[in-house]
């Protein structure tokens, strides 16, 4: 493995000292190619508040990649777009991945989309083949920072209104 996105700095999604098991002792790499860890702002502060991750970076074995929402970019091989999550956290995204005419909507710890994603998604999405939604609070009410089932199945009607996702997509609440 040599891309991780994070999607927010909450130690469930990141943990910064688990990427010291990376170093030599630990790990065994025979590829030295470095791991590359993109995420947003916050996540990025983290782990450049962390002395270990800076030593494992300053030895070029780690690069880190601030990413922005709505700016896509390039890891081993996909297109991903980070969008704005709600999660009342600093900077949380979701992501949007394509690869090989393929597409991928990682919507895991958001509440409801934000406009702002639902805007991106019916100018820039298309088809989704594979959606993954945050149902942290099964059957209970839920619409902010997470969603519940019922607020799964309002997103994914949307989507399928609006085009994006049909009977061959794979809707997964999770």
């Amino acid at each position: 493995i040599f891309h991780c996105i994070i999607t927010h700095n909450h130690t469930d999604h990141f943990y910064p000292k688990e990427l010291h098991n990376r170093v030599e002792g630990f790990a065994h790499l025979k590829d030295n190619r470095p791991f590359n860890i993109y995420g947003p702002k916050s996540v990025i502060d983290m782990l450049k508040s962390n002395e270990h991750i800076i030593q494992i970076v300053e030895m070029g074995d780690m690069v880190l990649h601030e990413i922005e929402p709505f700016k896509a970019f390039e890891a081993g091989g996909y297109k991903i777009t980070p969008l704005a999550a709600d999660h009342g956290t600093p900077d949380p995204v979701i992501y949007f991945i394509e690869r090989d005419g393929k597409t991928i909507l990682h919507a895991n710890d958001t509440g409801y989309f934000l406009p702002s994603v639902w805007e991106w998604l019916e100018k820039n999405a298309g088809h989704i083949d594979f959606a993954e939604f945050d149902c942290t609070f099964g059957l209970k009410e839920c619409r902010e920072n997470h969603m519940g089932f019922n607020t799964v199945i309002e997103v994914r009607n949307r989507l399928m209104d609006m085009g994006l996702v049909d009977d061959k997509s794979i809707c997964v609440a999770n």
